[in-house]
């Protein structure tokens, strides 16, 4: 990738039949973008449940129960269907537990 260029993330944002699918689609043509086909809505459940701040540095067990609850989630299903399902061994090595990011 050439350095200064955007490199993401990219949301996608729009009301129902809106066309947000076919603009999904279309960037998706293009090789160095890749957005699911499944719609995130479970971010503000995610964030409501857990906090703004999720503290999952703090409580191995809270990070547990975010684990649990993202695997219960439609996207969730979706990616696995995609072959992109994140295990549980995964998300234990990634290294920002402080924030939603």
């Amino acid at each position: 990738m050439i350095e200064g260029r955007f490199r993401g993330p990219i949301f996608i944002i729009g009301s129902g039949r809106s066309g947000t699918k076919l603009l999904r689609d279309l960037l998706n043509q293009n090789p160095q973008i890749g957005i699911p086909v499944a719609e995130t809505g479970f971010i503000p459940y995610m964030v409501n449940r857990f906090g703004d701040s999720p503290g999952f540095e703090a409580n191995a067990n809270r990070y547990r129960d975010f684990f649990e609850a993202l695997t219960q989630t439609n996207f969730f299903w979706w990616m696995r269907k995609e072959e992109l399902e994140l295990s549980w061994e995964e998300m234990q090595r990634l290294d920002d537990r402080t924030s939603w990011s």
